[in-house]
This record gives structure tokens, sequence and C-alpha cells, in this order.
């Protein structure tokens, strides 16, 4: 059996969008900034604390305020710790609108129809990532026993223990699972690593890991890893994943 597992954050939904109208609604409509390159800093530096948020060493909310004051001095700006957590929240409440990426729900439908078996494998707090599941309707193509998150199984992309886990939970040879996602490092070397096929989803147009303004380029992915597919979108997935089946 042939198993597709996707990442969750900017792979199944745009992550920009609730982050640009946050920032719109905390810091006026006059407020001018590079969105994108504001939100791969907040990614960036969220991946460097992310070990010690999961592990508890640091609080979720000076994670948050620690992500967007650093990302915005980045970029020149001055963002206040309080109203870092004013755009924190704001961006947790038009999170609770995401919707599928165009194209998606019919490469999830299209997969069910041919019978791979369909999962999730998600870095972050077991409440948020849940929500965000709720949020999507992915329960329509998932099963609950196929949703792995890095909080709930004790390890997190790209530690190689995480798709292990993964993998012995369903029972299949490494060969046979395939990671589809949007980070380099995370997704596309991690799932390498242990031995799976990486279909990068590169949306944004990243080059591999090793500019700064990367938000995987802290974390040793590029040297020698290649994903075995990359799509710069929804259509070029779903060719991808029509692929991947007959074979």
């Amino acid at each position: 059996m042939t198993a597709l597992l996707f990442d969750v954050d900017d792979t199944l939904y745009d992550q920009l969008e609730p982050f640009r109208l946050a920032c719109g609604q905390v810091l006026g409509t006059d407020f001018r900034a590079d969105y994108e390159r504001l939100f791969v800093r907040s990614r960036y530096y969220s991946e460097l604390v992310f070990n010690q948020s999961e592990s508890g060493r640091m609080t979720m909310e000076d994670m948050y305020v620690y992500r967007l004051v650093h990302a915005f001095a980045d970029l020149g700006l001055h963002l206040a710790p309080r109203d870092a957590l004013r755009l924190q929240h704001a961006y947790g409440t038009y999170q609770e609108r995401i919707k599928l990426l165009p194209g998606m729900a019919g490469i999830l439908s299209a997969a069910q129809a041919e019978g791979a078996l369909l999962g999730l494998l998600t870095n972050g707090p077991s409440v948020h990532q849940r929500d965000k599941i709720r949020v999507l309707g992915l329960g329509q193509w998932i099963e609950e026993s196929h949703v792995f998150i890095s909080a709930e199984i004790g390890a997190a992309k790209p530690d190689i223990r995480a798709f292990r886990k993964v993998q012995e939970a369903l029972g299949l040879d490494a060969g046979h699972i395939y990671y589809i996602g949007d980070s380099f490092a995370n997704d596309v070397a991690g799932a390498k690593r242990a031995g799976w096929k990486a279909v990068w989803l590169n949306r944004r147009h990243h080059a591999v890991p090793g500019r700064d303004d990367h938000p995987d380029s802290r974390l040793d992915a590029g040297s020698g890893i290649t994903p075995d597919f990359t799509a710069a979108g929804a259509e070029e997935l779903a060719g991808i994943v029509r692929g991947i089946l007959k074979d």
C-alpha cells in the first residue's frame, strides 16, 4: 500500500493570509511591509526556539514575542512586546477561518479514491494543531489513527525519530511512504533521512537552504539531499500524486 503523509502548516493551507490580515488589524491599514518576508523571518525565529517551546522551557507567550519582535527588527521595524502579543492573538483568530488551498481537496479525494493511505505529520502543540485540522475538515479524508502531532508522539520533524514513530504505527516499509511538505529542512530532509520519499511543495519558490533569509537556513538540510519530486503549486502536486499512485 502507498501512503501519502502531509504536513499541515503552509502545505494544506496558506499561513501567510491570516498573518497578513492580523498585521492589518493590529497595526492599521496604513502599515506597509513585505508581509511574506516578515512571515518567513518569523518562521525562522520560531524554528530557532521550537525545541524550547515544545519542551516547556520557554513559554508560548515568550516564543510569540521572540519570533515577532526579531522578525520585525530584521526588516528595520520596531514592534513592542505588547503589540507582538496582540498580533499573535489576532493571528490565532484568523487561523479559525483558514481554508484548504485551492486544489487540495481534489488531491485528497482522488488519492482516497485510489486507495492510498492518507495521514498527517505536523509539528506543534496538540490543541493548536488539532484545531487547525478540525477547521480544515481533514477528518473526511484522514483517520484519527493516522494523525501524528509532534507534541503527542514525543518527537518533532526533522528528528528521524518522528518519522520512525509514524512508520511503526502505520506498519509500512519506508519506501512506500511519500511525505508532502513545504519545509525543505523539516519535511524533505527529515523524510529522506528516514528513507521515505519526499515531495517538496515549494509554493514560495525558496532556494535549497543556505541563504540567511530562508526559514530553514539554520538547519543542516541541504547537503546531498534532493526531493524526489518538487511542485510549485497544487496543480503540479496533483499530477505528481497521480503518477505516484499509478506506479
